[in-house]
């Protein structure tokens, strides 16, 4: 399974992954091609999407956690745009 990203996109989540990865927090296996094309296994498709979802709860809600801030909201962006193109390649 693929997704493309812009490379704003493909950075701040790289970002984000790579904190939430030094925590133990991001366990998914991925690859992220040259073409800032990321690359994961069928089977890791809903560890995938449940990681990115929690990155916006991990670093985006302010500080009572009741609202998201800008962070959150452009990885809550990023992230339905993976859900997008993933449904978009199942309706082909």
């Amino acid at each position: 399974m693929t997704f493309k990203l812009d490379d704003d996109d493909l950075n701040f989540l790289k970002k984000y992954i790579g904190i939430a990865k030094s925590n133990g927090e991001f366990s998914t296996e991925y690859s992220i091609m040259d073409d800032n094309t990321i690359m994961i296994s069928n089977d890791d498709w809903k560890s995938f999407r449940s990681d990115i979802s929690d990155l916006s709860v991990m670093f985006g809600m302010d500080s009572e956690q009741n609202n998201l801030t800008d962070v959150g909201r452009r990885l809550v962006n990023i992230y339905d745009e993976i859900v997008f193109q993933k449904n978009k390649s199942e309706a082909l």
